[in-house]
């Protein structure tokens, strides 16, 4: 095949058997970029891996429960200011963990990551409630030192719909909450949507407010 002159990359993709990626190669002429995917025998993405010019420049891990979940994440990049490598030469800049209950509700989730090995790293964690019916009440996020920045409350109507969302920081971190509402036709379908901000003094104060036109036909 006749290549045009104004060519300056030619990308090709190769699927498996159930047509998921397993190979893209990007070839700009002056270098060539290839992502490869693994997956297990239940379809889950398990590896990924970057190579600029057949070297390894970026690696992903994945990991998953009996019933599909995602309970970990890890990824290792090359960073020239990184002593610890692996034998790859590659460095872990972000590792994340989860934990679900008995109904397969997120209900733990660990965040660590780092651009310079000398900045100690950040290190957050999520803790999340649930009703009865499966759905969110409320979302913690804590420093590794338990100190809280900020938490998230959700509110619903009767049928499960979201009524109402309320994210506050903590006053060690810049003290503010925002409440987002929503109000629904019998549908479900959203007719009104208004974000307020209340600071100390306890006056919510309308930011946004968007009024969406429902199609009844």
């Amino acid at each position: 095949m006749k290549l045009p002159k104004n060519l300056i990359g030619v990308v090709k993709t190769i699927k498996d058997t159930t047509h998921r990626n397993i190979r893209t190669n990007d070839d700009c002429f002056k270098e060539i970029s290839v992502i490869e995917k693994q997956y297990d025998e239940k379809g889950n993405l398990i590896m990924q891996f970057l190579l600029e010019d057949n070297k390894i420049e970026q690696k992903e891990f994945y990991e998953y429960d009996n019933f599909g979940n995602q309970i970990s994440y890890s990824k290792y990049k090359y960073m020239t200011d990184f002593t610890f490598k692996d034998d790859d030469g590659l460095s872990c800049v972000e590792e994340r963990k989860f934990k679900f209950n008995e109904k397969n509700d997120l209900i733990y989730e660990f965040e660590s990551w780092s651009t310079n090995e000398h900045d100690g790293g950040k290190e957050l964690y999520y803790d999340y409630e649930y009703n009865l019916q499966g759905k969110i009440l409320q979302k913690i996020t804590k420093t590794s030192d338990n100190s809280t920045v900020n938490i998230e409350e959700f509110e619903y109507y009767e049928n499960g719909n979201l009524k109402r969302r309320k994210y506050s920081k903590t006053e060690n971190f810049n003290d503010e909450i925002i409440y987002w509402e929503y109000k629904l036709d019998e549908n479900g379908l959203v007719l009104e949507h208004t974000s307020y901000e209340d600071f100390k003094d306890g006056s919510p104060v309308i930011d946004e407010k968007t009024t969406t036109e429902v199609n009844k036909f």
